[in-house]
């Protein structure tokens, strides 16, 4: 006997629901602790994760492959709602290597992982720093890269971001809220004079991933 159509799509469902706590999983957090950081109402996820009324929707999927990166967890929406395309893959930093026999090779597993999320995220935004205004968290060098966010910036709030500012310019700075103006500002980690006050803000990325290559001797 054939299965219904509804019996189907209730298996559908789950599967999603599976793969969606797969990815979770990779977190290394609660399904408490994951909604409270992205702002999800638990249930309406726990419904998602088991299958329930329908289980994960695209539009859902497509905002958790967002949310996800976050995490270093990176996934397309069409494999969290079909297996289709590459697998989820889990961001590490790089490990410390001999600097004559490995930065070749770090520089080409740097280019891979771009190319990897570029094709994973349309919206994806890639800096290297000019400067060290980050210090101790990033170097002159670094490479980081996050899903751009055009609304909804009060989120990223204590995060360190890469803004696109009005100017056409991009810093990585820490988004904080000025008190004394009541707007978000764009503080510098090591010195108060690249501080940029009540930026002209047009996108903000939080930072999902990070690499320091190798300094040449």
């Amino acid at each position: 006997m054939q299965p219904k159509p509804d019996s189907d799509a209730a298996n559908e469902a789950k599967t999603r629901g599976q793969r969606l706590k797969r990815l979770r999983n990779l977190t290394n957090l609660s399904r408490q602790e994951f909604c409270e950081r992205e702002s999800l109402n638990i249930n309406t996820f726990k419904g998602w994760e088991i299958g329930r009324h329908g289980g994960l929707t695209q539009q859902a999927a497509i905002k958790l492959s967002k949310a996800f990166s976050h995490y270093g967890v990176i996934c397309s929406a069409p494999w969290l709602l079909a297996e289709e395309g590459p697998p989820p893959q889990l961001i590490t930093e790089l490990t410390p290597r001999d600097k004559k026999d490995h930065s070749q090779s770090e520089c080409r597993q740097i280019n891979n992982e771009l190319n990897f999320l570029r094709q994973s995220y349309q919206d994806l935004v890639h800096y290297q720093l000019i400067d060290n205004t980050m210090e101790p968290f990033y170097h002159k060098g670094d490479h980081v890269a996050g899903i751009e966010l055009q609304t909804k910036f009060h989120k990223l709030i204590g995060r360190p971001v890469i803004a696109r500012l009005n100017s056409e310019k991009v810093v990585v700075r820490t988004l904080r809220r000025c008190e004394l103006h009541k707007t978000l500002c764009l503080y510098a980690e090591k010195s108060k004079k690249h501080d940029i006050h009540n930026p002209e803000i047009i996108t903000l990325a939080t930072i999902s991933w990070h690499r320091s290559p190798i300094k040449s001797s």
